[in-house]
């Protein structure tokens, strides 16, 4: 056997023996089949031994399987001849030997194939011819739908065989599964012979397309054969019929660029030359759009319609500016009767898409040709519009050009004042930062200057968001048709615009001209709460630190603002700046008259937002106790004690007396109310001059009517304070015990002030005042005897050095509401409405707001 066991027959081909086989072959009962279904005949075919097939064929058992189908390809004897044979010389023997012998000429193989249909597509013509002498069926088709002719035309030696397959009756117009018929192979395969024989038959249909409506004439002119065309158009071919695509041969030649199939298409009387695609494209068209001059001349002198549109409204000059092709444009605008303003079905003119594409040039070459500057799309939309969506577009490269567009649109003699409806052009003007043009637009009367946008901004809400003030800008503060007040949809004037953004030389402008400061704006807001808001707003960004403007803010204040004015959720604008923790602007806001005991909507007055973390100035205390009084306590219960005690932790004792000495004359309540820190009092040995204040300040402390156990819990005894000498030889009065006996042995005089101070409580100036008391009795209460003039007095001097109190402030920006006016940041990028979205609405018809909407407006802020 073939597989596994041994046979010596197959044994024997397998080696080419033949002398073996020939005795083997005398013996009637010959082994011819393996065990995978494989014949010693197709083992013989395969191995391409002529001499062993001969020798095998003698045999009647190898005759009655001369058809037998291979189990592996799927193959008869017959078709593994061919298959293996090395040439049509060497196979034309095989095959005659196995016809002799009885083999099936028409037998299909697994796929469908016959003998004749694998010889044509091998291209065997002798074998193939000797298949047809003995009985092949021409006819037959292998499963991809192709008979003998399909296969055949596409070899250069088709000729030699074509007549005998015509005469045998082969059907030449017979479409394979993908519509090709032989001629269409033929031409793909560049066969002229082969094409010119099928033509010569009278029944060849030279018109008969694939799947995709190609015909053998579309194939020829994307192929660029003349010879074939010439041959196709003698035969009958249309030369304007269209694919599936709409596509004629004229177009096919074309898009490919085949000029010399184009001319001899062209001489075709019958040719049209404008037909056009399924998206409406004419072959001018196509022309332009590969930028080829001499083929638009040629179709032009051939009748081309230079003014047809294609689906979308597009005409070829528009094609021509699209793709940016001065040559091409320039050859266009030559022609007689092209329309340089037809427009596309949106009604863009190739001037408008000039502008678009940012090409000067062509904007010039067709204002040259009478172009029209003020022509309007469908929506409204001119040039200058246009020339206003690249002023929206941020590329640094757009802004130089877009101005310069502009510039030149003005000078073609384009009218500005429509296309600027919502003071879109002045706003992107400004946006690129060209305050020249900006003030050449409004001296020349381009465009009118008392325009809202969408979102109700005039002029002045736009030059509030400028970064700079530039020459001439004051004029529009005082010209009449300009309101320096108008509010804007959020409720903002121009004023608080630029007080968001803190840009503070515009604001001193508007001041200078007498704008209102009393217009609250939908929040609550007024300038005084914006201008803190912008200042948080500036230092959250990326920008270094900015210094507060106190000049800018004592303007404000000086105006009839309401300084105590509170938002939605009730807070002034002190209560802004104690969250700012900046408290030379809440001084400021103090001597301006700012109420520090309003309370907000959470409750909280303006001393629960302070944060005493970081003071490190005595003069800062007095400022916080003048404005809130003694018994002030911040946000996390911090009291002016506590921050003593602080001074004391960093070594600055001097500071730390200071502070308690005006707590003292204030009276202030030493209970132990704070944070109960261990201080560092244990640092200061018994020799240094600071010990014996400490202990006066305890005497004074109890004087003033603190118990004296929170005494020695502020101010704790050390060891430093006892002395080192022996006890025998000097009895030295410890400072503890000398504080002790101080307490017990106070007079009756002192403890009577004391009770009275203690009923009295803080802030006890005011109070002793009340009392009608002579004046030694009052100074007397007051421990004047004991302090100093100067720790009565919390009045301070303003100095720079102020500053350096709000260098390092601490605050969440979450409580500032910063992001209810990221939309008055800069200028909207969205103003611009797109160019391609036909679903989008005109921002053009978009009209602004009324203002005396605002009033019934409802807004809050969480």
């Amino acid at each position: 056997m073939d597989s596994g066991c041994w046979c010596a027959s197959f044994q024997a081909v397998r080696e080419g023996k033949t002398e073996t086989l020939k005795y083997l072959v005398s013996f009637p009962n010959i082994c011819v089949n393996s065990e995978p279904c494989e014949t010693i005949l197709l083992l013989a075919c395969r191995k391409q031994n002529l001499e062993i097939v001969s020798i095998l064929l003698q045999h009647q058992k190898v005759k009655a399987i001369i058809n037998k189908i291979s189990h592996g390809e799927g193959l008869s004897a017959l078709h593994l001849s061919i298959q293996f044979g090395q040439s049509e010389t060497t196979c034309l023997p095989f095959v005659m030997a196995l016809v002799e012998a009885g083999a099936d000429v028409n037998i299909s193989s697994r796929e469908m194939m016959s003998p004749s249909c694998m010889s044509a597509y091998r291209g065997f013509v002798s074998v193939l011819a000797y298949l047809i002498d003995h009985g092949a069926d021409v006819n037959t088709v292998d499963q991809t739908g192709c008979t003998v002719l399909h296969h055949i035309v596409t070899k250069p030696n088709a000729c030699v065989i074509l007549q005998k397959l015509i005469i045998a009756g082969i059907q030449i117009n017979l479409q394979n599964r993908f519509g090709e018929t032989p001629l269409y192979l033929a031409t793909l395969s560049n066969n002229e012979g082969a094409v010119n024989m099928l033509l010569e038959t009278n029944d060849s249909c030279v018109d008969l397309g694939d799947r995709k409506g190609v015909t053998p004439l579309m194939l020829a002119a994307m192929q660029n054969e003349i010879k074939i065309i010439k041959l196709l158009l003698q035969h009958g071919a249309c030369v304007n019929k269209q694919d599936d695509r709409g596509r004629t041969s004229l177009i096919v030649a074309i898009r490919n660029g085949n000029n010399r199939t184009v001319d001899a298409l062209l001489n075709m009387d019958v040719c049209d030359v404008n037909l056009s695609d399924n998206q409406g494209k004419s072959s001018l068209m196509l022309a332009v759009q590969r930028d080829s001059k001499e083929l638009v001349e040629m179709l032009h002198q051939y009748g081309a319609d230079i003014n047809q549109q294609d689906n979308r409204g597009r005409t070829s000059l528009y094609l021509a500016v699209e793709n940016n092709n001065f040559i091409t444009v320039d050859v266009l605008l030559q022609m007689d009767g092209c329309d340089v303003n037809l427009s596309d079905n949106k009604g863009k003119s190739p001037f408008m898409l000039a502008v678009q594409n940012c090409n000067t040039e062509l904007m010039e070459l067709l204002h040259q040709h009478s172009a029209d500057v003020n022509k309007q799309d469908g929506r409204g939309r001119s040039a200058v519009y246009y020339c206003l969506h690249l002023l929206c577009r941020d590329e640094d490269c757009m802004m130089t050009n877009s101005i310069e567009i502009m510039k030149l649109l003005e000078c073609f003699g384009a009218e500005f004042k429509t296309q600027n409806r919502g003071n879109k052009l002045l706003k992107h003007v400004l946006k690129k930062n060209s305050y020249d043009y900006f003030l050449h637009l409004v001296e020349s009367n381009k465009v009118d200057v008392d325009g809202l946008d969408k979102n109700g901004d005039n002029i002045l809400h736009y030059l509030a968001r400028c970064s700079i003030t530039f020459p001439g800008f004051g004029t529009f503060l005082t010209d009449d048709r300009i309101d320096i007040n108008h509010i804007n949809s959020t409720g903002n004037t121009p004023l608080m615009v630029a007080a968001i953004l803190y840009n503070t030389p515009y604001m001193q402008a508007l001041l200078k001209h007498g704008c209102s400061t009393s217009i609250k704006n939908i929040y609550g807001h007024t300038v005084l709460h914006l201008s803190i808001i912008g200042f948080v707003k500036l230092i959250h960004g990326d920008y270094d630190y900015t210094e507060w403007d106190s000049e800018l803010f004592a303007v404000i204040l000086s105006t009839d603002i309401d300084v105590n004015a509170r938002d939605k959720d009730g807070q002034t604008a002190l209560i802004l700046a104690a969250k700012l923790g900046h408290y030379k602007l809440v001084k400021q806001l103090c001597k301006a008259g700012a109420d520090c005991k309003i309370l907000d909507k959470f409750g909280k007055a303006m001393a629960h937002y302070l944060n005493f973390s970081g003071i490190s100035d005595v003069k800062l205390c007095k400022h916080i106790i003048q404005i809130c009084g003694v018994d002030i306590t911040d946000k996390t219960g911090v009291t002016m004690m506590d921050v003593a005690m602080e001074f004391i932790e960093t070594y600055n004792l001097t500071d730390a007396f200071e502070l308690i000495s005006y707590l003292i004359a204030a009276n202030y309540c030493f209970q132990n109310r704070g944070h109960n820190k261990r201080n560092m009092m244990f640092m200061v040995p018994m020799w240094d001059p600071l010990s014996g204040r400490i202990n006066s300040h305890r005497k004074l402390m109890y004087e003033s009517g603190a118990d004296r156990i929170d005494i020695v819990s502020k101010l704790p005894f050390n060891e430093d304070e006892y002395g080192d000498n022996d006890a025998q030889t000097i009895r030295c009065i410890s400072k503890e015990s000398e504080f002790h006996s101080f307490c017990n042995n106070i007079c009756l005089k002192s403890l009577c002030r004391r009770i009275i101070r203690q009923h009295l409580g803080p802030n006890i100036q005011e109070k002793v005042t009340k009392l009608k008391v002579p004046l030694t009795v009052q100074n007397f209460l007051l421990l004047k005897c004991s302090l100093e003039d100067k720790y009565f007095n919390l009045e301070t001097e303003d100095s720079d050095d102020d500053d350096e109190y709000d260098k390092d402030m601490e605050y969440d920006t979450d409580e500032f509401g910063i992001d209810l006016y990221d939309s008055e940041d800069l200028y909207d990028c969205d103003t611009c409405t797109s160019l391609s979205n036909p679903s989008s609405t005109s921002s053009l018809s978009s009209s602004p707001p009324s203002p005396s909407s605002l009033s019934s407006s409802s807004s809050s802020y969480q």
